[in-house]
């Protein structure tokens, strides 16, 4: 596994399979110590949606959210696979705001793995919740850094 930084991209290689993503070491970095996302969706009615998942942006660039709390989330995404999650260090006022379309699995090998790992900690997990990021935009009060498009 190589992960080669090109400008704002990496490219990442596993099995003999490259290819290229945003997801560098840095913005990587960041959603692990931040943790928690705020999740938006959008309800049946039309009515807009939010809620806090922690979860983690892998190597590929798939940013996993875990269900561990609720369902209305889980629920949205079905009806419309349509998400932005922001993570945000509101201290630093700096995050990244992720868009893409959500996928909710609750089986098969990565859900059972997540599930293994957070039962350690005592959670339970409902639900996986795979973004397949479209967009990934840089949050920050910097005038040279304000709605920067990383992705």
């Amino acid at each position: 596994m190589i992960s080669i930084l090109r400008t704002n991209k990496a490219l990442y290689c596993r099995f003999s399979r490259c290819i290229m993503t945003f997801a560098n070491d840095k913005i990587r970095n960041f959603v692990k110590e931040v943790s928690r996302g705020i999740v938006a969706t959008v309800e049946s009615d039309g009515q807009p949606h939010i809620s806090v998942k922690n979860g983690r942006l892998r190597r590929d660039g798939t940013l996993e959210l875990w269900n561990v709390f609720g369902g209305e989330t889980v629920l949205n995404i079905e009806a419309n696979p349509r998400v932005c999650v922001t993570f945000t260090d509101f201290n630093e006022v700096k995050g990244y705001r992720f868009k893409g379309l959500g996928k909710i699995e609750r089986e098969g090998e990565r859900f059972t793995k997540v599930k293994e790992n957070l039962a350690r900690a005592k959670w339970v997990l409902r639900a996986l919740i795979r973004v397949h990021v479209k967009e990934v935009t840089l949050i920050s009060q910097k005038p040279d850094e304000v709605n920067k498009k990383i992705f």
